[in-house]
C-alpha cells in the first residue's frame, strides 16, 4: 500500500479527503504528490467513498506548480503529456461528486483543482490567481476549458491575460464558485455538504458528472442521445427503486450508491 508523503488521505464515514500535504512550500505541486492524488482517488473508489473532500494542509491550498522544485522546466510541455493531464481527466471525471475547501491561495495548476470540483467552497480571504502568462508561459491544466465553461469569454481572457488576484467574493459574484465562507470554516463546510451527497444517489452523481462533460461542446442531438443512455443506466439502479419506493411511501429515500 502507497505511503502518502506529499498528501494526507483518510475516510471519514463514506466522504475520502485528500490534503495536499506540503504546507511548508505553500503546498507547492509537484509530480509526486499527483501521483501520490491519482493512487488516493483510486483507493477511494475501492474502498466505496461516495464523495470527495480536496483542501490544503497550513495558509494555503496550493501555490500551484513548485519551479524550484522541478528539474523538467526545459521542457515545459512534458508534465503535462506525462501526468498531469490524464489526471485532470481523472479528477473531472471522477465518479462521485467532489467538494474543493478553497482555503488561502490557490494559484496556478492548483486553480484547475480547484475549480475541477462540482462544489467550491472559498473562505473569505482566499484567492485565485492564474500567472502562468506573467512568465511568458500559456495556462494549463485545464485551465482555459474550465474557465471556458465558468465564465464569460471576456472574464476568462481577464483572468488569464491580466493575472490579477481573483478574490473569493469576485469569483462568487461572477457565479464560479458555490460560496464563501468565513475564514477557518471551508472544510467543515465542505464536509458537511460531502456528508449530505454520500447519501445520495452516488450512480446518478456519477452520470450527470460525465454528462456535464461531454454534453457542453455537443449538439442537441448528440445531449438527448447521451442523457437517453444516462437515463437508462440510472433507471437499472438500485437507487432509483429506493427512491421509487420512498416517493409512493411518503418518505425520505435511504440511498445505497449502486
Amino acid at each position: 500500500m502507497t505511503e502518502f508523503t506529499m498528501i494526507k488521505y483518510e475516510m471519514a464515514g463514506h466522504v475520502a479527503v485528500i490534503t495536499l500535504n506540503r504546507p511548508e512550500r505553500l503546498n507547492a505541486i509537484l509530480y509526486p504528490m499527483i501521483k501520490e492524488f491519482v493512487v488516493a482517488m483510486d483507493r477511494a473508489v475501492e474502498e466505496g467513498a461516495r464523495a470527495l473532500v480536496v483542501t490544503g494542509a497550513g495558509r494555503a491550498f496550493s501555490a500551484g506548480g513548485d519551479l524550484i522544485g522541478r528539474d523538467d522546466i526545459h521542457d515545459t510541455g512534458k508534465p503535462l503529456e506525462d501526468f498531469w493531464n490524464a489526471f485532470a481527466e481523472k479528477l473531472i471525471c471522477l465518479p462521485i461528486p467532489v467538494v474543493t475547501a478553497i482555503n488561502g491561495v490557490a494559484a496556478g495548476a492548483a486553480v484547475s483543482i480547484g475549480l475541477s470540483a462540482d462544489f467550491i467552497i472559498m473562505e473569505e480571504s482566499s484567492y485565485f490567481q492564474l500567472a502562468f502568462l506573467k512568465v511568458g508561459l500559456h495556462p494549463d491544466g485545464g485551465a482555459v476549458w474550465l474557465l471556458s465553461r465558468l465564465v464569460s469569454r471576456q472574464r476568462a481572457t481577464e483572468i488569464l491575460m491580466l493575472s490579477e488576484k481573483l478574490s473569493a467574493r469576485k469569483a462568487e459574484e461572477w457565479g464560479m464558485i458555490y460560496k464563501v465562507v468565513e475564514d477557518g470554516t471551508s472544510l467543515a463546510t465542505a464536509m458537511e455538504l460531502a456528508g449530505r451527497l454520500a447519501k445520495g444517489p452516488t450512480k446518478a452523481y456519477a452520470l450527470l458528472r460525465r454528462t456535464l462533460v461531454e454534453t457542453y461542446d455537443g449538439t442537441l442531438t448528440s445531449s438527448l442521445h447521451l442523457e437517453r443512455l444516462a437515463q437508462q443506466i440510472a433507471g437499472a439502479s438500485s437507487d432509483f427503486q429506493e427512491g421509487l419506493d420512498a416517493f409512493r411511501e411518503r418518505r425520505e429515500p435511504k440511498f445505497i450508491g449502486r
